[in-house]
């Protein structure tokens, strides 16, 4: 356990407590200083915890002011103790300070992208209101069709339309996408429209009345594919042609996010990868349907790595980690690959019941589904934990599902973390168990919230009015002058303290006044001037 004493004693630690909000503006001003993380997305994370936060130009300017501190070898030592010297800032080390939590880890890296796909033909069972808007930061309606002009078809009411615009009330922050195509829509009207500039035009122009008219934030392009399923061999080209007619378009009326929704495997699209990574803000990767109820063996639909009894082609291709590494060594930029996430499963019927591993022989398609309904499967089903792909499998007699459940969702989103991609997307959010009828309500996206902040330091913050002395003791034996925060209760816990139960609660401090500081003086030159 790392344990810090912090105290905030002038006035640039009162410019990071200002006003409505201070809490969240604290924390982001923590995780500039001390986290090395960029101002940008040190707001967006306070933001997705703790809605509202951070919600003034003055305040964005508190946190962005601290950017750029000095490296990390400005650490000082006196009696014994350790010190950061950032500026004229210290903190008091009780123990020895560990180099592995303080260095700018993968997890510093990764965007906070919660994208949440929304099948709007299931708004009877599950409505826009539904969706927890705390946690996704992007919805994406899905789906606009393209008619044969170019412009864009709502095939279903705007009713829905303003209701997820209705849902920026409950989090100012929110991004809404119009997702466009998608499987159903095929690949020729894409095609058609890519091929004729007078198309694209009006595809351009409708989108961004739709855009307006909306309150909506951007589009996410999901041809599927080019040059596939009725498509030609110009969609390549005519694809990324398309792409900029949208982006300058956008660029011209004030910017609009301009995002595309793409196959696992490169080759199955005629991708021009490093031209969409140019273009597009991101790239949703749909790392899912790898197996289906279509093959005559079982298999994982989003297995997260290979398995010893996949094929040459298989282990290259159809998992999680095989597509990234596809798409990255073919020109993405890793911050704009954006992990998808299956929030269900396919089903095989087994050709012996006894036989019922990966890979097992299959004779047709079985029950599969969505997570809510797999996750009831219980009596008569046994549940294995497949290690080698880290997703699990469930089987009942002659049926067997791969799926997805919070524990490898949980992986992936370690995963995509590691890999320091742009973050994750889900198809779909509405197939969560979002009743908690197998224990807990929207079990999946919790588990991408929770591990999202996994591996921040633990950390032990004293209150402003406890006692001075540096024994770790005295700081732990009083509940109201200790907070702490263990490896399981993240940053999110930090975002959700209410500053009016304490109102001297301080997380950082940063700068001192010279009669208070203690090293300050001997190291002069070292530490530089100003606060």
């Amino acid at each position: 356990m790392l344990i810090l004493k912090l105290k905030c004693l002038n006035a640039v630690g009162v410019h990071c407590r200002m006003g409505r909000g201070r809490t969240g503006v604290m924390v982001a001003c923590y995780l500039v200083r001390f986290q090395d993380l960029a101002p940008e997305k040190a707001i967006t994370t306070v933001r997705l915890q703790r809605p509202g936060s951070v919600e003034t130009a003055e305040q964005e300017r508190a946190v962005s002011g601290l950017a750029n501190p000095p490296p990390m070898r400005d650490i000082l030592e006196r009696k014994g103790k350790k010190h950061f010297a950032r500026n004229g800032t210290h903190i008091s080390l009780i123990q020895p300070m560990p180099s592995g939590p303080w260095s700018r880890g993968p997890h510093l890296s990764f965007a906070d992208k919660v994208l949440c796909y929304y099948e709007t033909w299931v708004e009877g069972d599950f409505g826009p209101d539904d969706i927890d808007v705390n946690i996704c930061t992007h919805i994406n309606y899905s789906f606009m069709g393209v008619n044969e002009d170019g412009s864009l078809r709502l095939d279903g009411s705007d009713d829905i339309l303003q209701r997820l615009s209705d849902l920026k009330a409950k989090n100012p922050n929110l991004k809404l996408i119009l997702s466009v195509g998608g499987w159903a829509e095929g690949s020729t009207p894409f095609s058609n429209v890519a091929a004729d500039a007078d198309k694209k035009a009006n595809m351009a122009d409708s989108t961004l009345w739709y855009l307006q008219t909306y309150n909506f934030d951007g589009v996410d392009i999901d041809w599927e594919y080019p040059g596939k399923r009725g498509g030609t061999p110009d969609d390549q080209e005519n694809f990324i042609d398309m792409l900029w007619v949208l982006r300058n378009k956008f660029d011209e009326n004030g910017g609009y996010l301009l995002t595309t929704a793409v196959c696992s495997d490169p080759d199955c699209g005629d991708y021009n990868i490093e031209a969409i990574s140019k273009v597009v803000d991101y790239i949703n990767l749909m790392t899912y349907d790898f197996h289906g109820e279509g093959e005559a063996k079982t298999g994982q639909n989003s297995p997260l790595y290979a398995s010893s009894t996949d094929s040459d082609w298989e282990k290259d291709h159809a998992n999680c980690d095989a597509a990234v590494n596809n798409w990255l060594n073919r020109g993405a930029a890793p911050e704009k690959i954006v992990l998808g996430l299956g929030f269900y499963g396919h089903g095989y019927t087994l050709a012996d019941p006894d036989n019922h591993g990966v890979g097992a022989p299959a004779v047709a398609g079985g029950e599969g589904g969505s997570y809510d309904h797999i996750c009831t499967l219980n009596d008569g089903w046994t549940e294995v934990w497949d290690d080698e792909q880290q997703v699990p499998y469930k089987y009942s007699g002659d049926q067997w599902i791969g799926f997805d459940n919070p524990r490898s969702i949980g992986l992936k989103v370690q995963y995509a973390k590691s890999r320091n991609l742009g973050g994750v997307m889900m198809w779909a959010v509405d197939q969560d168990d979002k009743d908690g009828s197998c224990g807990v309500k929207n079990a999946m996206l919790q588990a991408i919230k929770d591990n999202f902040y996994r591996d921040i330091p633990p950390i032990i913050i004293s209150l402003a009015d406890s006692d001075d002395s540096d024994d770790e003791a005295s700081l732990s034996e009083s509940a109201s002058d200790v907070l702490s925060f263990s490896d399981h209760e993240q940053i999110a816990n930090l975002c959700e303290y209410d500053v009016s139960e304490a109102p001297e609660v301080i997380i950082v401090e940063i700068g001192m006044n010279e009669s208070d500081d203690p090293v300050r003086g001997e190291n002069e030159e070292e530490m530089g001037e100003g606060t």
